[in-house]
């Protein structure tokens, strides 16, 4: 039987937290280390800030965000990583109502970044100023290429291309995984092949910029189709070197689930179970 009775103390007073991510914290500290012990002293005496899905601590009218419609909660450590920076702990609710969870150890600017990130609008990691943007990408994409249903037969979608969208989320993080997405010379455009074919047969690629932030991580920023090579040279990319297709496999054998197994090719289709 779970006893509900157990009195809480430290970080565990914040909200739910499955795992503390110490190891998080420390990799930050660099040579400096810090117990559980010693995080949940320090959190047990921090004073929390919440703040809303914007990032900010106030309302309009200059009141503190209330914890019922907060989405975050940090609180500051005292602790500095290795550039000198404080390092805060932050807590996270996915939405109203629910219980913030945690751990995540970062920085004042880190946090100011991921919740930026979050309020963009974007299909896995890549992301669009405005929604605008992302609709018109997908329409462009749709109308250009070969014939393709690209909207589900018996479920709503808030979008127009809702297989489509989930289609290009994917072929990014294929490409990513197989290292074959393509960089131009100086870094501030990044290309890819869709492995889709337009109605000329032609492979559809599209041109994103990459957008660096004061962290050092880089983000993707406003995907859209390329019109060709000339495109491609005008935005800085090495002339004769293209966006390859995704190989989804190195060998036949990795497209078997089990690959040892003995299939046997002897059956009589008549034969009913």
């Amino acid at each position: 039987m779970i006893n509900n009775n157990i009195t809480k103390f430290g970080l565990y007073t914040l909200g739910y937290i499955k795992d503390a991510n110490l190891n998080g914290l420390n990799a930050l500290l660099g040579e400096e280390t810090i117990t559980i012990d010693e995080i949940n002293s320090i959190a047990g005496n921090a004073s929390c800030v919440l703040l809303n899905k914007y990032g900010y601590a106030k309302d309009r009218d200059g009141n503190p965000i209330p914890e019922d419609t907060a989405k975050y909660r940090y609180f500051e450590t005292g602790l500095t990583n290795e550039a000198g920076e404080q390092i805060i702990g932050v807590l996270e609710r996915a939405k109203l109502g629910a219980p913030f969870v945690g751990m995540t150890w970062c920085t004042c600017q880190d946090l100011s970044e991921q919740i930026e990130i979050g309020n963009k609008f974007h299909f896995g990691e890549l992301y669009f100023d405005d929604e605008a943007r992302a609709m018109a990408f997908l329409e462009d994409l749709a109308i250009s290429s070969q014939p393709e249903d690209w909207t589900f037969q018996h479920r709503p979608s808030k979008i127009k291309y809702p297989i489509l969208r989930s289609y290009i989320e994917n072929i990014f993080y294929v490409l990513k995984h197989e290292n074959r997405l393509l960089y131009s010379k100086d870094r501030k455009h990044m290309a890819l092949n869709t492995n889709l074919l337009d109605i000329f047969d032609h492979e559809v690629w599209v041109v994103m910029e990459v957008r660096k932030l004061q962290s050092g991580r880089e983000l993707l920023f406003n995907p859209k189709r390329a019109k060709g090579e000339h495109e491609l040279a005008y935005l800085g990319f090495k002339r004769g070197v293209y966006p390859m297709a995704p190989k989804f496999f190195q060998c036949q054998e990795e497209t078997h689930y089990q690959k040892d197994w003995e299939i046997s090719e002897d059956f009589d289709a008549s034969i009913t179970y």
